[in-house]
């Protein structure tokens, strides 16, 4: 997607209709947390528990 804005100057909104994605989509930005030391005491638990 980038490579067709980038190198082919295609607009946003125009590489997204070409692959079939909605331009919202493109534009979204993940606003969770880290949750990295969650994920590690789960691992622990899993491999004393299984």
């Amino acid at each position: 997607m980038s490579w067709a804005i980038e190198k082919k100057g295609y607009s946003q909104r125009r590489a997204c209709t070409l692959i079939g994605m909605e331009p919202k989509t493109y534009r979204y930005a993940s606003t969770r947390s880290d949750d990295a030391p969650v994920r590690a005491r789960l691992r622990s638990l899993v491999g004393e528990r299984r």
